[in-house]
């Protein structure tokens, strides 16, 4: 399965320019942990939570700071096209729980662990009830 189909979209985006006040509100109105930073729907960035908690909150700085400041330069990121175990590899190997996905270089969604895990999850049930099934139609021995 193609992580199109899978991914969160539109992206919760900023751009660069954006405060660090201005990111937090957008991630609490918007129930999202995480927010892209694109210029001209080109990711550059990534912000989660936890850096705001990390690099922010934690050391005292002032919320005014912008995102480009702080956000995480040059994230991985998956293509829309590439399969959903792309898309594990890049969260097992960069310990993140979502990556952008881009488009011929644009962003155009996001994919996440949660995404993923409840996919996985139908696909074992639906296994479960394939297995379920043969035995119930299996001749008794």
């Amino acid at each position: 399965m193609q992580v199109r189909y899978v991914m969160s979209a539109p992206p919760v985006t900023v751009p660069p320019s954006a405060s660090v006040r201005d990111v937090a509100f957008v991630m609490r109105e918007l129930n999202v942990g995480s927010v892209c930073v694109t210029v001209d729907d080109r990711l550059v960035g990534v912000v989660t939570d936890r850096d705001l908690v990390t690099r922010i909150l934690a050391p005292g700085a002032s919320s005014d700071l912008r995102v480009d400041g702080v956000m995480t330069r040059c994230p991985a990121a998956v293509e829309a096209d590439a399969g959903i175990m792309t898309a594990y590899r890049i969260m097992r190997d960069r310990r993140v729980r979502r990556v952008p996905v881009v488009d011929a270089g644009r962003l155009v969604g996001v994919v996440t662990f949660d995404a993923l895990f409840w996919l996985a999850t139908q696909e074992l049930n639906d296994l479960a009830d394939v297995v379920g099934s043969a035995r119930d139609l299996a001749p008794p021995l």
